[in-house]
């Protein structure tokens, strides 16, 4: 009976180890996907910013091609 009693708790024991770990690692992943989103989010606003600069500098190369300048 301990060998049965000792089996189950060493099961349970197995059990709840396992699951911390899944929880510890459900928690960091939780943490990287935010990390990427985040990273995204900057991304975009980047390329956002990009775009605005290029429509800038072809507004300006536009201005002075039509003033006889060269940019």
């Amino acid at each position: 009976m301990k060998m049965i009693s000792y089996s189950v708790h060493r099961e349970e024991d197995a059990f709840l180890a396992k699951k911390e770990s899944n929880r510890v690692l459900e928690k960091e992943l939780l943490h990287e996907q935010e990390l990427r989103r985040e990273t995204q989010r900057r991304l975009e606003a980047q390329d956002e910013m990009l775009q605005m600069l290029q429509g800038i500098r072809e507004a300006q190369s536009k201005l002075g091609a039509s003033l006889g300048l060269t940019l």
